[in-house]
């Protein structure tokens, strides 16, 4: 009989401490990044800007990864170390290896360049807003194409 009690008082008990999740587990999925129109043996930098950041200000970035272009055409960044958000991207060729984007007198760029949506300036940069992406499980994959 004594057995009986505890075998019930067991089970009773682990009934309770397994108790199935009602979340289901994701794997994430890395943002990958493509940026289009690289030259070979270049550095790309890339910053991932918040809404709280400065976009698109040099060295305010939430993030900064650099890749070195192995052949011409595109190179791709897999980033696996971001939350899920909304986020703002710029990109540029570092053609002298400066670290930096360098521009002319009138602030326009003289080295190749890129924001997310492809977005385009036509007189002065962009707002995070113009820019901005979503990353999640279904939209992770993102083309920026250089311009000069």
């Amino acid at each position: 009989m004594n057995k009986i009690v505890i075998l019930l008082a067991v089970s009773i008990n682990l009934s309770f401490s397994f108790k199935p999740s009602t979340k289901v587990d994701q794997i994430k999925t890395p943002l990958k990044i493509v940026v289009n129109g690289a030259e070979k043996g270049k550095t790309i930098n890339l910053g991932v800007f918040r809404k709280t950041d400065n976009f698109p200000e040099q060295g305010k970035y939430f993030k900064n990864y650099k890749q070195i272009t192995e052949g011409k055409g595109s190179i791709v960044f897999v980033i696996d170390n971001l939350p899920y958000s909304t986020y703002s991207l710029a990109v540029f060729q570092d053609n002298n290896l400066d670290g930096i984007l360098n521009t002319n007198f009138f602030g326009i760029p003289k080295e190749p360049y890129g924001f997310s949506q492809n977005f385009k300036p036509k007189l002065s940069a962009p707002d995070f807003e113009d820019c901005s992406i979503t990353y999640n499980n279904e939209q992770n994959t993102y083309v920026i194409n250089l311009q000069k």
